[in-house]
């Protein structure tokens, strides 16, 4: 069993004893995204680099590499920050934002990445990735509770937690409400 997994399942108890859900399952996708730019967009070198080391590790953690993977996903971040100071309000940031701090997640820099999904879940501007924003950033404070055993970390993850099942019952209650409209019977949906 990798290190990784060792610790997820230790972190595992540990939250399902505090609220029922283990922390690895909060876990979300670690594929890079799909952004569209045109052929002489000054973007396109900054987004296929960021893009390709993320693809590096996402392979290699699904390869169970995960030593090499968090050494890739490290190189991914550093890779979006720099699309980030580059282009902090092109049509693309949120989306890149939102896959950085995935790699900010995976590379173990929790609090760096608890800071930037918080701040995709609270784009007024732009409500993809909200909910899934809002797993992360519940997500990546747990594992900075369970390492620290802090109060005010338990406090900040608290928040986040209640935060992410605020939104989740929101679009809970939209589905149900646009399924009542449409007249779709049937179950099946998931709300991240």
């Amino acid at each position: 069993m990798s290190m990784t997994m060792q610790r997820c399942s230790s972190m595992a108890g540990f939250f399902v004893a505090l609220v029922g859900v283990p922390v690895c399952s909060l876990a979300f996708p670690s594929a890079p995204p799909k952004i569209p730019v045109g052929p002489e967009d000054p973007e396109l070198p900054y987004i296929r680099e960021a893009v390709a080391r993320h693809r590096e590790a996402s392979g290699l953690r699904k390869a169970g590499k995960q030593k090499q993977a968090q050494d890739a996903y490290r190189r991914a971040s550093d890779a979006y920050r720099k699309y980030m100071e580059r282009f902090p309000a092109s049509k693309n940031a949120h989306e890149m934002r939102y896959s950085w701090a995935s790699t900010l997640h995976y590379s173990e820099q929790h609090r760096k990445a608890a800071a930037e999904f918080r701040r995709v879940r609270d784009n007024r501007n732009d409500a993809r990735f909200r909910i899934e924003a809002a797993r992360g950033v519940a997500s990546s404070l747990a594992v900075v509770v369970w390492k620290t055993k802090s109060s005010s970390d338990y406090k900040q993850w608290q928040e986040a937690f209640d935060r992410w099942a605020e939104l989740r019952k929101a679009a809970m209650r939209k589905m149900v409400e646009q399924k009542k409209l449409s007249g779709i019977s049937g179950s099946g949906w998931r709300i991240p």
